[in-house]
C-alpha cells in the first residue's frame, strides 16, 4: 500500500506535513505485507489523533538539568557552568526527522517560557489558549497566524506564505515572528566571521547572557541557527576559561551546552549514572566546533511588548542586530 492510498483513507494529513512524514518514514522502515499495511494504518490513525489534539506528546525529563550538572562534574576539576532557566528537551521523531529542528527548538523555548516569570508564562498561556507545549502542526498554524498579523512579511514570502501541513524548514526569523506575535519580546543577534574570532564572539555573547544574575532577570534558552540546522543553547561551560587567550586549546576547553533537536529523546537517555562521556557526546559542544561563517542567535528579554513595540516588531529588520 502506497502513501497516497493511506492518505485517501483519511489517516494522514495531505501536503507533506508531520503526519504524512511520519507514516512515509514508518513505511520505508517496514517490509511490505498485508499485516504491515494494517500496522501503518493503525499507527497513522493514532498519530493523526495526537496531531489534532495540538498538544506535543513528548514528555521531557524534569531531572535532565540535574543530570547534566552531575555529568559535567565528573571531570578533573569542578565545572564552571552558567545555565538558563529550566527548559525541556524535545527531539526528532519519525514525523519530523530531517526538517523539524526549528519547530523542536520553538518547543524548547516555549517550555522555558511556560515555566518562566509569572507575567511571561501567563501571557503565553493566554495567547496559546492552554498551558502546554504545542505540537509541530499547531506551531505551523501559529506561525501562519503571525504572518497574517503582519510579522516577518519577507520571511513569509520566501516560504510562499505557506507553512501549515508542510515539511518546510523554519529558523530564527520564523520563531521571532511566532513569539513576537504573542507579545513575548525577543530579538536576533547576527554574527559573521569578519575578523576571524567568531567562536569567541559567540561564546562571549552567550556567557554574558547566561551569567546575568540581576534580580528578576529571565535567562531563557537561546536558539542558534547556521546553515542547514538550528539548536537550542541552554548554557555555557567556562571550565577552561582560565587558559591563556593565545593557547590553541582554549576553544577546545570552553563551549556551549546544547539541546540538539537532531537527536531524539531516546538518543540522549542516560543508562545508569551520568558520565562525562555522555556529557561530551550529547550536551557539550566546544567552541572549536563552531566553524560556520555566519550564525544567528535568538534570545529573550523577559519583557512583554507594549502596543507600540508590538507594531514596531512588524517592520522589516525589526529586532535584528548585527555583530561583525
Amino acid at each position: 500500500m502506497h502513501i497516497h492510498e493511506i492518505n485517501d483513507m483519511g489517516y494522514t494529513k495531505s501536503g507533506g506535513g508531520y503526519c504524512t512524514s511520519y507514516v512515509e518514514r514508518l513505511q520505508s522502515l517496514l517490509d511490505e505485507s498485508a499485516e504491515t499495511d494494517q500496522v501503518i494504518i493503525q499507527v497513522g490513525e493514532i498519530v493523526r489523533q495526537m496531531d489534532e489534539s495540538d498538544r506535543e506528546y513528548q514528555k521531557p525529563d524534569d531531572d535532565l538539568r540535574t543530570l547534566i550538572v552531575r555529568a559535567a562534574s565528573n571531570g578533573k576539576k569542578p565545572p564552571g557552568l552558567c545555565m538558563c532557566e529550566p527548559a525541556g528537551f524535545y527531539g526528532k521523531d519519525l514525523g519530523d526527522a530531517g526538517w523539524g529542528c526549528g519547530y523542536r527548538n520553538a518547543q524548547m523555548l516555549a517550555s522555558a517560557l511556560l515555566k518562566g516569570p509569572p507575567y511571561v508564562a501567563q501571557q503565553l498561556r493566554v495567547e496559546l489558549g492552554h498551558d502546554y507545549v504545542p505540537n509541530i502542526s499547531r506551531l505551523q498554524q501559529l506561525i501562519h497566524r503571525a504572518w497574517e498579523l503582519g510579522f516577518d512579511g519577507d520571511g513569509a514570502g520566501e516560504l510562499n506564505n505557506a507553512v501549515t501541513e508542510t515539511s518546510k524548514w523554519i529558523g530564527t526569523t520564523e520563531i521571532f515572528a511566532l513569539f513576537s506575535s504573542m507579545r513575548i519580546e525577543c530579538a536576533i543577534r547576527d554574527f559573521s566571521n569578519g575578523n576571524g574570532d567568531l567562536p569567541m564572539q559567540l561564546f562571549t555573547f552567550c556567557r554574558t547572557y547566561f551569567s546575568d544574575n540581576r534580580p528578576g532577570r529571565f535567562r531563557g534558552p537561546l536558539c542558534i541557527q547556521y546553515s542547514g540546522h538550528s539548536r537550542t543553547v541552554i548554557g555555557v561551560d567556562t571550565t577552561g576559561i582560565d587558559c591563556n587567550p593565545s593557547d590553541p586549546k582554549l576553544l577546545q576547553n570552553i563551549g556551549l551546552l546544547i539541546f540538539d533537536p537532531g537527536q531524539s529523546q531516546w538518543d540522549i537517555e542516560i543508562q545508569g549514572n551520568p558520565t562525562r562521556t555522555w556529557y561530551k557526546a550529547h550536551i557539550y559542544r566546544p567552541m572549536v566546533s563552531f566553524k560556520e561563517q555566519t550564525y544567528s542567535i535568538l534570545y529573550f528579554t523577559g519583557n512583554i511588548l507594549t502596543d507600540e513595540q508590538y507594531e514596531a516588531m512588524k517592520q522589516p529588520g525589526a529586532g535584528h542586530f548585527h555583530t561583525v
